[in-house]
């Protein structure tokens, strides 16, 4: 059984039908949230972005959620080249989290160690 939601292109198997049913059910629960990105720790990058996307939308001002999503962009993209498209993204993420998570040092350092590491600054 696969589903499809066309205008956000969110693909489900059969297998993400319970952990959507979940988030669907509770959209402002931080822990359905927080299982779901769990089980899909395997899946590809996009997938996990888009699951964390749709996380930050319902939940900006989660610091645990942001903290996670920004680690694992960061972690992507240590391997990537410094001219490739997901490095802007990653930056254009760190602001959009800024913006909610402002008083946390802890969120700066990163966004700051990552500008260093890519050479943007």
């Amino acid at each position: 059984m696969m589903m499809m939601r066309t205008a956000s292109k969110v693909v489900v198997g059969a297998e993400d039908v319970a952990y959507e049913d979940d988030v669907l059910r509770n959209p402002y629960s931080l822990k359905h949230w927080l299982y779901y990105i769990e089980f899909k720790r395997s899946a590809s990058v996009s997938a996990k972005f888009q699951l964390f996307e749709r996380a930050v939308r319902r939940l900006p001002g989660s610091y645990k959620l942001w903290h996670k999503y920004l680690t694992e962009r960061v972690r992507i993209c240590r391997s990537r080249a410094l001219d490739d498209p997901l490095q802007e993204l990653t930056i254009h993420c760190f602001e959009r989290a800024m913006v909610y998570m402002h008083k946390m040092p802890v969120i700066w350092r990163m966004y700051l160690e990552f500008m260093v590491a890519q050479k943007f600054i």
